[in-house]
């Protein structure tokens, strides 16, 4: 069904769900660059960067945008990343390349949020003033 053709509490319902899953994506973002587990030493125990990213994940799947698909070109170049990098595993040091699979796999939810969710200019700006804060402060 069309935007428009849907019960305004659907609408309301579904720009809820999409402000809550921006929410956890700029959180993702100040856990990973502004790392509150360093400074309150109990959060370390949580694992807060792995929990918001399996969060990420589950919002995505949940979120049944169609960038998710692989006719968006930004979608197709991402995943087409992933394969390069796992098709050079092989080639490369395995501690290293363990390691950098490993963190490709817990960014990659973080990107297709980021695709997804930033569609205006403002979405924009937010996440480009949010990215400073975070790594100046």
């Amino acid at each position: 069904m069309k935007e428009a053709t849907q019960p305004l509490y659907v609408l309301e319902r579904r720009s809820a769900f999409m402000s809550f899953w921006w929410l956890v994506t700029l959180a993702l973002l100040f856990i990973h660059y502004g790392r509150p587990q360093d400074v309150i030493t109990p959060l370390a125990a949580f694992k807060p960067f792995a929990l918001t990213s399996l969060a990420l994940f589950g919002l995505l799947f949940l979120s049944g945008k169609p960038i998710l698909q692989l006719q968006h070109q930004q979608m197709r170049i991402i995943w087409m990343l992933f394969i390069l990098f796992a098709l050079l595993l092989p080639f490369s040091h395995k501690a290293a390349a363990v390691g950098q699979i490993k963190n490709l796999l817990m960014f990659m939810p973080f990107m297709l949020s980021v695709t997804a969710l930033v569609t205006t200019p403002r979405r924009l700006r937010q996440l480009q003033l949010s990215t400073v804060l975070v790594c100046v402060v």
